[in-house]
């Protein structure tokens, strides 16, 4: 309790001290308040998790805490030990006591749960294993990075406004998600420190930011490796703007999904999916978790030292996703289209895709439970995308254009992967909440309304 208590002081001082957090138009008491806001919701979802989800083995808070708990435990005895456990160099009676430190239905992909597992590690060697550290730390990044994207604006020569720094800040998905120790916050952080670099990087041509760019890119790798791929695959449309100049950007914005769409089908027709994995032995219903783990690791199996199949492999997580909805019992249970690994499915799963993602629950539901929110969330989501299509800057900067549809393409990737293989409604507004932000960012920054800035001087 004093430890979280004394790096609560110290995150508050350095807002009020830093001058990262200096700005023209909104004062540093706003700023702490806001940041108290979100301490208060980094409150409610460990109040969520403790009180609520009562099975501590299960819950995101606290099962990669647990393990990090052994770790820290495996550093008091024998610091060497420990070192060489974490490195891989040498097995340790320890990894029995560890549940999430190997992940089954990887994919053979590098294993996240380990970065929120060794990150939890050091902070609790620091400071005696207080989770409440933890909760003050990750929310204290994941508030800076996005006080980042407020910094971006003046980087444009653009003045954002208080209800600029609000929509930012207090879209219920981003406050409670990004509020504590989850993969979330690592997400959302690492993604918007990437785009504050960047614009950085375009302002100045500094070596230090195309090292932070890098440095966040990796940490975006090893948060989520899949947000890597998507960001990286929304990036590759500076290729197209270098390739066709002539081209106005804002076609190349439209032409590259379809160019992205038909990439997958020549790939998929030259890398057909694997064979020899029976996904319909049983029904979802009839399987058992241990059983699911065994059909991700013969995928594994199947596909070591081969290319990998992409559709199938999304096919993969979508299964593996709907059988833990069905085992845990989840409440808010939403249909999605099968995608089988298959490419004619694939492009049939998109438009319930969108639909779950930005425009469910609809009206009807709105007032059962949590689905409240997410009908509201959405709701001003939507508003703000038409609210910034009506007042669009036709004048803008060709600069702004280019950040505006990167961020956009990027945000509905993401959206579109996470509508195809979500198959419960509170998991969809979680995962989708690392994008909000700049996505919002984005809409803010195509518009010429007065209502997000309080002055412009664009060039």
């Amino acid at each position: 309790m004093v430890a979280t208590f004394i790096f609560f002081l110290l995150t508050v001082y350095f807002i009020y001290a830093s001058k990262f957090f200096e700005t023209s138009s909104i004062s540093r008491q706003l700023i702490i308040v806001v940041y108290l806001i979100k301490l208060l919701f980094a409150a409610l979802l460990f109040y969520m998790y403790t009180y609520y989800y009562t099975d501590l083995s299960k819950n995101d808070i606290y099962k990669y805490y647990k393990d990090s708990k052994v770790l820290i435990d495996l550093f008091y005895h024998s610091p060497k030990t420990f070192l060489n456990f974490i490195s891989g160099n040498q097995v340790h009676s320890t990894a029995s006591k560890l549940i999430y430190w190997q992940k089954t239905n990887g994919y053979g992909f590098y294993n996240d749960n380990k970065t929120l597992i060794l990150i939890q590690t050091f902070l609790g060697i620091l400071t005696f294993k207080s989770i409440g550290v933890n909760f003050v730390v990750f929310t204290f990044i994941s508030f800076t990075s996005i006080f980042g994207l407020i910094k971006c604006f003046e980087h444009f020569q653009l003045i954002p406004s208080k209800l600029t720094f609000f929509i930012l800040s207090f879209f219920p998905s981003v406050l409670l998600w990004s509020s504590g120790p989850t993969k979330e916050s690592l997400i959302l952080s690492s993604i918007n420190a990437i785009i504050y670099q960047l614009v950085r990087y375009n302002s100045s041509k500094k070596t230090i930011n195309l090292f932070f760019i890098f440095f966040f890119l990796i940490s975006l790798f090893i948060s989520k490796n899949y947000m890597f791929g998507l960001l990286v695959v929304a990036a590759s449309i500076v290729l197209l703007w270098k390739l066709f100049p002539k081209i106005p950007i804002s076609l190349t914005g439209l032409l590259h999904p379809v160019i992205l769409i038909f990439s997958i089908f020549i790939i998929d027709f030259m890398h057909p999916a694997l064979k020899g994995i029976d996904f319909e032995k049983k029904t979802v219903e009839q399987r058992s978790i241990s059983e699911q783990k065994k059909l991700s690791k013969a995928y594994q199996l199947q596909v070591s030292g081969k290319s990998y199949n992409l559709l199938n492999t999304l096919s993969f997580k979508q299964r593996d996703n709907l059988l833990e909805s069905k085992v845990e019992n989840a409440n808010s249970i939403i249909r999605i289209k099968k995608i089988n690994g298959s490419f004619i499915y694939f492009l049939a799963a998109f438009p319930l895709a969108i639909w779950n993602t930005l425009f469910f629950p609809s009206c009807p539901a709105v007032f059962i439970g949590f689905k409240a929110i997410y009908y509201f969330e959405n709701l001003f989501l939507l508003s703000l995308l038409f609210y910034s299509v009506y007042h669009f800057n036709r004048s803008s900067p060709t600069r702004l254009k280019k950040m505006a549809i990167f961020l956009f393409l990027f945000s509905f990737l993401v959206f579109t992967f996470q509508g195809m293989i979500t198959p419960v409604l509170g998991n969809l507004f979680r995962y989708k909440s690392v994008v909000i932000p700049i996505l919002c960012f984005a809409l803010i920054l195509s518009s010429n309304s007065k209502l997000f800035f309080d002055k412009s001087e664009v060039s």
